[in-house]
């Protein structure tokens, strides 16, 4: 199982050369433009969506939404809660204990399936952190559509404390410490233990992924596909359980101080302009990645994650002296931001796309929040991952697995991504 939250870097504070990245504005040789607005949009699946402005000790390039969390079946014993990371490379709701209001938290259902034990759920990311929390049920409302009774996950290394070190040795314990108050991950599947069709956490007691605690001990479950963490989305009402587009606008080279567009619940929705999905090209998930071809090289697990903030991919050798890192880091300082034209293909589909890479250090330090040209190593050769800059300045749509939607005026079963 991966989870594609994995190159989400809170970048204030990691050292670049020899000072600290964009903590507080500097001497960059151009200015961030200032907030950009995608045009207003109004409608009972339409989310409004922050990117840059988070709060929480957020970060550049973070995208934010705000998730409705109720006590199942009740419309008075609820919550909002802001600053939740949309995430589309992961799967579910996880919200820290510590945002929570007691009396919600005391209503949440905890998921006992056999009244003998809890579920805990364990989520490890490639960056070195992880998430560690008692599972519960909660209605989830998006906008004012409300998914009923779904399990979600109440962050807290409290949670039999003595268990954590087997899920994590870094553990997000705090909004803090992770940037956000919780993620919500609407990524192409239902759960996050599908692989290749398969779900093998039903039948399989998975490493770091799901525990069965009591008494003062938790060990890895199998567990029953209704009780695992489930994308939100796909237990929303009919016509809008498909999937979700993602509506930013477009940015200045160089960058903006936030930008401000929505997460819209539905794919082609019969008489929803909202979510209508024309003159766009589907590219099929193949177990949730498809292929990259840049600079003569092939990435076989591309990605399009919003919850990755840069573009991280490792550079070709035929691009490698126009991508120089910056000293000994892993970021990218061309002297100049270069376009380059890589290819995206999935099964029979081909189709170019563009994107830019500037000087790391000149743009962060300019003081900005939301930048579209940034890009760093990724580490894996395979791994072509477009983050958060991908999004800027189009619509992106994400089709749920085996869910139907109404793409360019025919039927399109997902997972996939159009654009």
């Amino acid at each position: 199982m991966i989870n594609l939250r994995r190159f989400l870097f809170a970048i204030c504070g990691l050292a670049l050369l020899s000072y600290q990245l964009g903590c507080s504005a500097s001497s960059g040789d151009s200015n961030p433009g200032p907030s950009v607005y995608y045009p207003t949009m109004s409608g009972d699946n339409v989310i409004p969506l922050s990117v840059g402005a988070c709060g929480v000790n957020g970060y550049h390039n973070e995208p934010c939404i705000s998730v409705k969390i109720c006590e199942p079946g009740s419309t008075t014993n609820c919550q909002t809660i802001p600053n939740i990371l949309v995430d589309t490379g992961s799967y579910g709701l996880k919200i820290f204990k510590s945002v929570i209001d007691t009396s919600v938290l005391n209503g949440l259902v905890p998921l006992k399936p056999t009244n003998t034990y809890q579920l805990a759920n364990c989520t490890n990311y490639l960056d070195d952190s992880g998430h560690w929390g008692g599972m519960w049920r909660a209605d989830i409302t998006l906008g004012t559509k409300t998914a009923s009774s779904v399990p979600m996950v109440v962050l807290d290394t409290t949670f039999f404390s003595t268990q954590v070190s087997k899920c994590t040795a870094k553990p997000d314990s705090a909004p803090k410490d992770a940037g956000f108050n919780g993620i919500i991950g609407v990524g192409s599947y239902a759960q996050d233990c599908e692989i290749g069709g398969v779900n093998p956490c039903t039948t399989i007691a998975m490493p770091k992924s799901y525990y069965a605690c009591s008494g003062s001990n938790c060990d890895e479950t199998p567990v029953d596909l209704n009780d695992q963490l489930v994308n939100p989305v796909a237990r929303m009402p009919a016509g809008y359980n498909n999937g979700i587009a993602i509506k930013l606008p477009d940015i200045p080279a160089t960058g903006a101080q936030a930008v401000y567009g929505y997460m819209v619940l539905g794919i082609g929705t019969s008489g929803d302009s909202n979510n209508a999905a024309n003159d766009v090209t589907v590219f099929p998930v193949n177990n949730r990645y498809f292929t990259t071809i840049f600079g003569g090289q092939t990435y076989s697990e591309a990605f399009i994650d919003s919850g990755s903030n840069f573009y991280y991919f490792d550079p070709p050798s035929s691009q490698a002296s126009a991508l120089p890192f910056c000293g000994s880091t892993s970021w990218f300082c061309p002297l100049n931001i270069i376009e380059f034209t890589a290819t995206a293909k999935s099964g029979s589909v081909t189709e170019d796309f563009k994107f830019s890479i500037g000087n790391t250090n000149d743009l962060i330090m300019s003081g900005g929040m939301v930048y579209k040209n940034i890009g760093g190593e990724v580490g894996d050769a395979d791994k072509f991952d477009l983050g958060l800059p991908f999004f800027l300045g189009k619509t992106v749509f994400v089709g749920i697995k085996d869910a139907d939607a109404t793409v360019n005026g025919g039927q399109v079963t997902g997972p996939f991504w159009a654009y």
